[in-house]
């Protein structure tokens, strides 16, 4: 009876330990991959606060050192030349080791300037676009010689009471097409192009009481397929928006932000720049 009792308690601890192992295994399967993806995201996360903070701080006498000066204005000169200048290595005798994409993005453009309409015309040099303030409002031009595009961009004014009409083309060239819309809501001005090989938008809208901004909330100028990114100026050259650095596809790219004060042609801009990277992938 006490042999047959025995078996019976060693089955059941035998069943338990089983089920507990099978538990303590599948916790460790499920937990091993997230572990990893952990790990890239808090690499990619380290490394581009690395780059941000680099970047955007002053390097003291050594004007090749970090792309600000003593007073945190990023300078549109030294943007200009970050493929062929040592503006963001790590150390002076040490370039960054790690993948990684640094941009920015104008977010506040002041009202209180009219700029001059540019001579080139983007449907016959490279594909591009200008946005210029006016003396009643905005103007814009927006094409592509060869290759399609599309365009996305929504602009709001700082005074809520600011009155926006609607879209006009007093433009010497370009006209807006199917495909292209350009509406206004809630403040807002949302502007959406399809251009095709050849083609020149252009629209004008009068704005009263704009106030003191013209706020860039999102602008998107790519190639259909979203890969390749095209500039958008104001009319001095000064692009609205700009990039550096490897493309990734990587799930787990980390991005930190900081906005800073960018100096192009004696205007000062709010700007918001971007750092991102990843954990390089094994392909082996």
């Amino acid at each position: 009876m006490k042999k047959a009792q025995s078996l019976y308690e060693f089955i059941i601890s035998f069943v338990v330990f089983l089920i507990i192992a099978i538990l303590l295994f599948r916790t460790m399967i499920d937990l091993g991959p997230k572990s990893s993806e952990t790990f890239e995201i808090n690499t990619g996360c380290m490394q581009a606060y690395e780059v941000l903070e680099y970047s955007t701080s002053f390097k003291g006498s050594n004007s090749k050192l970090g792309l600000v000066d003593s007073m945190g204005v990023l300078n549109y000169s030294k943007w200009e030349n970050i493929s062929t200048g040592d503006y963001i290595s790590l150390k002076e005798s040490k370039n960054i080791d790690f993948p990684f994409r640094l941009e920015y993005s104008v977010k506040e453009l002041p009202m209180n300037k009219t700029d001059i309409e540019p001579s080139d015309k983007p449907n016959e040099t490279s594909t591009s676009a200008y946005l210029m303030r006016t003396a009643t409002g905005i103007k814009f031009y927006a094409g592509t010689p060869k290759s399609p595009a599309k365009l996305s961009m929504i602009l709001k004014t700082s005074n809520a009471t600011s009155a926006i009409g609607s879209a006009s083309n007093p433009c010497t060239y370009g006209e807006l097409e199917s495909g292209d819309n350009v509406s206004k809501t809630d403040g807002r001005i949302i502007i959406n192009f399809d251009l095709t090989a050849g083609d020149l938008d252009c629209f004008e809208i009068v704005i009263t009481n704009p106030g003191d901004y013209l706020y860039i909330d999102f602008v998107k100028f790519t190639d259909p397929l979203g890969k390749r990114a095209y500039p958008i100026y104001l009319s001095n050259k000064t692009k609205i928006i700009d990039e550096y650095g490897s493309l990734s596809e990587n799930e787990n790219e980390c991005q930190k932000e900081k906005y800073v004060i960018l100096n192009a042609d004696n205007e000062k801009l709010v700007t918001k720049m971007r750092s991102s990277s990843w954990k390089w992938e094994n392909k082996c």
